[in-house]
């Protein structure tokens, strides 16, 4: 940028000149310009500060070239040695001295995934400004005033004024977020679990390690997306850079040693020890060959008339399990606990088309809708019989999420119908089995919850109802 003041004097026989301010990109190398055209040598010249204290008298005698004038106002006056003189009033705006600089710029993200530098908010428009841009000091093809940038880095622009040769430049780095969503997906045996690198933004190069609080690391190189399996049981801390693992660093704790992920049963230790306790000697259970191979119960002694099994034993601080009996194919009940008597009727109450030798085959499933995982026992009898109320009501119920997959700038519906009015609680867990909210269902035969959810993720939602029906959907949150 130059700034140019002339004050052409033509006074006959008296003192001519002018007065040029150029600026040439800095203070210290913009200068004063006395240029004599008529007068008798020497020449003063009184540079007069107005609004602060610079106050130099030069001699010379011809022209005058002065460096390093302060920014302000300025009274110039110049006189030649006939005392005929002419003077001069010069601001030196701020803008000419002040370090060019691009101002706050946002960093690169998937909702701004590039950025405009603007190099006439700098250094102002001027058509003999010529422009050569510079990532990382690697020249770019671009030589206009604006450059569309969608990598990050150090940009210098380098502007040259084509008319005064003055050169100018600024820089700044353009720095980005790295955004990784990672899910988990939960296997109930371990070695089978396994989670998703998801790179939501981010530079190629991507390195993710991961350190299990059991001592246990891994490191993985991938180009985007990834999946990892084969994870134990542990608590992980998973780290994910990008650029080759120099670039932003990306953390998120992961919690496999949660009680749903461990279900486990000791039914046929339990036959066997009310075995022992009633026949005072050791036992073992056997098998049977019709159906094959199954786990037999038959207490050999007349005093033990009924017994309680009790699936719960092993299960401990988890309040999702679910239990369901089965004789043959047939839900009797889903308490924990269930007793058995001593009688004939089993053949009469629970008919079974498959059944041979007179036996009849018990299951019993533990699961957690939450995680999916299930375990189950078997085991056969002749003449034990479940003593219950009355059969559990057959289930009709219906449950829908939508939309799903949603996002975070999207309310999502989960709605609950059934044949019959029904009530309970209703659950949103993140998917580490964080509660996030809870409400309760009065009532109705249908219940519908408008929900939105800020953090994109996996989340699961939870229906109990009092009769012990428990749904579980699964929602996507982008």
């Amino acid at each position: 940028m130059a700034c140019r003041l002339e004050d052409d004097i033509n006074l006959g026989l008296q003192l001519n000149g002018l007065i040029d301010y150029n600026y040439l990109c800095s203070e210290e190398q913009s200068y004063l310009q006395v240029e004599i055209i008529e007068g008798v040598p020497n020449y003063s010249t009184h540079i007069l500060g107005i609004d602060n204290d610079y106050d130099v008298t030069l001699i010379h005698e011809n022209d005058l070239i002065h460096y390093g004038i302060p920014i302000g106002d300025y009274l110039i006056t110049v006189s030649d040695s006939m005392g005929s003189s002419f003077q001069e009033a010069l601001t030196i705006e701020p803008s000419f001295t002040n370090s060019p600089n691009f101002g706050p710029v946002p960093p690169l993200s998937s909702s701004q995934p590039t950025v405009l530098l603007d190099a006439t908010q700098v250094f102002g428009t001027n058509p003999n400004y010529s422009y050569s841009w510079f990532h990382e000091n690697e020249l770019l093809s671009n030589t206009t005033s604006e450059l569309l940038v969608d990598t990050p880095g150090l940009y210098t622009v380098i502007v040259v004024d084509t008319e005064s040769d003055c050169e100018m430049e600024a820089s700044i780095v353009i720095e980005y977020i790295l955004e990784v969503t990672i899910e988990t997906n939960v296997s109930c045996s371990s070695n089978l679990n396994y989670l998703n690198i998801l790179i939501d933004f981010g530079y190629s190069g991507y390195y993710t390690t991961i350190e299990g609080s059991l001592g246990s690391s891994y490191t993985f190189t991938h180009g985007g997306d990834y999946t990892i399996s084969d994870l134990d049981f542990d608590e992980y801390l998973i780290t994910v850079t990008d650029q080759n693992g120099d670039g932003e660093v990306y953390q998120e704790l992961i919690d496999y040693t949660s009680s749903g992920f461990n279900l486990d049963l000791d039914i046929y230790s339990q036959l066997i020890d009310i075995c022992e306790n009633c026949s005072g000697s050791a036992c073992q259970l056997g098998t049977t060959q019709c159906p094959n191979n199954i786990p037999f119960f038959d207490a050999p002694c007349p005093s033990l008339t009924n017994f309680t099994l009790d699936a719960s034993v092993l299960i401990q601080n988890n309040p999702n399990v679910v239990y369901e009996w089965y004789i043959w194919d047939e839900l009797i009940s889903n308490s924990p606990q269930i007793s058995f008597e001593y009688s004939g009727r089993c053949s009469i109450d629970y008919l079974n088309n498959n059944a041979c030798n007179n036996n009849y085959v018990y299951t019993v499933v533990v699961s957690d809708p939450l995680t999916g995982c299930s375990t189950s026992q078997i085991f056969a009898t002749k003449a034990w019989c479940p003593i219950l109320i009355e059969n559990p009501t057959p289930k009709e119920y219906n449950s829908l999420i939508y939309p799903n997959p949603g996002n975070t700038e999207v309310t999502f519906y989960y709605e609950v119908s059934s044949n019959l009015n029904f009530g309970g609680t209703v659950e949103v867990f993140s998917v580490t089995g964080q509660l996030i909210y809870s409400n309760s269902i009065d009532g109705n035969n249908q219940f519908t919850l408008p929900y939105s959810i800020s953090t994109s993720g996996t989340y699961f939602i939870r229906t109990t109802t009092t009769d012990g029906t428990v749904l579980v959907d699964r929602v996507i949150i982008k």
